[in-house]
């Protein structure tokens, strides 16, 4: 039996050995203008965070485009992903004189849309496939059952998170849960619930607002996914945009583990199988995800570590209110 594992695990390292050896010859021929294709959508995909933070944090001095690559950049990579991402930008904006209950409210928001927005993508990119005959009859029917399912759970979790009623019920039953010794009465428990609601809103705003955080976080999410196409087509293969947001989208799904960087190991493995199961070869497909990740991971990550430095200069602790 040891001698049958020893093996097995002999030929999966001599094939991944082969693999890897396939895939760095397709990398190192890639076609130059795809790549800066794939890295001008990264740049587009930054621009439309950045934005959103802008938008959820109501002021520049929050400097949305280097807590954009702060949080979403080099947050995405360390080792306590993304815990360390909130703490280094709610530190470096409690030296730009930010609130920090408002700086929470604003990473947990951020955080928030961003799920939102990839679960939107998937759900509706897998209609698409489906309309299009692109999922495998087997897999049709749970396909769209989970699409629709994903959509009407999205739309109804943001029409209750707007309510203030439903504020008041879960400050009645957390605050009820928290202090189960010495339970204030639910007309104190109600009030808590309607100036979390208040505060909630101020950070968020109106329906304009509400609507462009949604919208820049599908963007953002779908030019990250366009990063992946275009390192597709620099390695010469060509597949169907819809195909390739399945295949990102579920990569990308699959990696959202806790303290789990940037899924690293998860979107190397998941995202090449769905492209092989749609007939590119899989050097190819390891080879565009390794550059993808290369230009939509590790470049952000750089570039998030300057952007702290710039963030802690940017005003001295001693300016911070008491």
């Amino acid at each position: 039996m040891v001698l049958g594992i020893a093996v097995g695990f002999g030929f999966v390292a001599f094939s991944f050995t082969g693999l890897v050896a396939d895939a760095w010859d397709v990398l190192i021929d890639m076609d130059l203008t795809w790549i800066a294709a794939a890295l001008g959508c990264v740049v587009v995909a930054y621009c439309f965070r950045s934005l959103h933070m802008r938008v959820v944090s109501g002021t520049r001095r929050a400097a949305p485009v280097r807590t954009a690559l702060v949080f979403f950049g080099l947050g995405n990579v360390l080792p306590a992903a993304p815990l360390e991402g909130f703490a280094m930008v709610r530190a470096a904006l409690q030296r730009r004189r930010l609130e920090a209950k408002r700086i929470m409210l604003l990473l947990g928001f951020a955080q928030w849309f961003s799920v939102r927005g990839i679960l939107a993508l998937a759900a509706v990119d897998t209609l698409v496939a489906v309309s299009l005959g692109h999922v495998p009859p087997s897999y049709t029917s749970l396909a769209l059952a989970g699409a629709i399912a994903t959509l009407v759970v999205l739309t109804a979790m943001s029409w209750l998170a707007m309510r203030r009623r439903f504020a008041e019920v879960v400050a009645l039953a957390t605050l009820r849960i928290r202090h189960w010794r010495d339970t204030p009465q639910a007309r104190v428990r109600r009030a808590q619930g309607a100036a979390w609601h208040a505060e909630a809103m101020d950070v968020v705003g109106g329906r304009r607002d509400r609507f462009i955080l949604f919208v820049t976080s599908v963007a953002a999410w779908t030019f990250d996914g366009l990063c992946l196409y275009c390192a597709l087509r620099a390695t010469g293969a060509d597949i169907g945009l819809d195909v390739l947001l399945l295949a990102y989208t579920l990569g990308i799904l699959a990696s959202m583990v806790p303290l789990l960087p940037a899924g690293i190991g998860v979107v190397e493995t998941v995202t090449p199988l769905v492209l092989h199961a749609y007939g590119v070869p899989l050097p190819t497909a390891v080879a565009a995800v390794l550059g993808f990740r290369v230009l939509g991971t590790v470049l952000p990550a750089l570039a998030g570590t300057l952007a702290l430095a710039g963030l802690r200069i940017g005003q001295p602790a001693a300016n911070a209110p008491a």
